[in-house]
């Protein structure tokens, strides 16, 4: 009997002082969020002791943060997929244009004058296809330098003439 006295009288001062919070606003148009507010305080105080029931000494509180807590961590688990696939992303363009690169200057090297290339990596890093497009202005046939072009590629980087597009 002690404690329900104990709680009516704490359910009681907590009334009163939200009531003269409310009694104590400015302005009219804050008067209706206090008094919703008021009321969730007022029926957070009342359906305390239920909480009780669920589990003593904080138990559902912990229950409550643990749940949040694994939330949180599968949140960040899929913010570090996202980030690391578009970092994938962001170095396979970085090592097809190395390599569309190293192709250029090889094929300088070995006389055959190129205007672009165009390099097409997988996820795992390995050459999809190639797309050349020969600078035909040179001395020599076109005929001549996609062949020079095609052993090149196939010796250098060990592809299959179906993955070499020559233009």
């Amino acid at each position: 009997m002690d404690v329900l006295r104990g709680r009516v009288r704490e359910f009681l001062i907590v009334y009163l002082i939200l009531t003269i919070l409310q009694q104590l606003s400015a302005a009219d148009k804050y008067r209706r969020y206090l008094r919703f507010f008021s009321g969730l305080i007022l029926l957070l105080f009342l359906v305390s002791p239920l909480f009780s029931l669920f589990g003593a000494d904080g138990r559902l509180e912990a229950r409550v943060a643990y749940e949040a807590f694994w939330e949180e961590l599968e949140s960040a688990k899929q913010d570090m997929g996202s980030l690391a696939f578009l970092q994938n992303d962001h170095y396979v363009q970085k090592y097809e244009k190395a390599i569309a690169q190293d192709i250029l200057q090889q094929a300088e090297t070995a006389g055959i004058s190129l205007a672009r290339v165009r390099v097409s990596l997988s996820e795992g890093y390995e050459i999809e296809n190639v797309n050349v497009w020969l600078d035909a202005s040179g001395g020599e046939s076109a005929a001549v330098m996609e062949r020079k072009l095609l052993e090149l590629l196939q010796e250098t980087y060990r592809l299959r003439s179906g993955q070499i597009m020559i233009q």
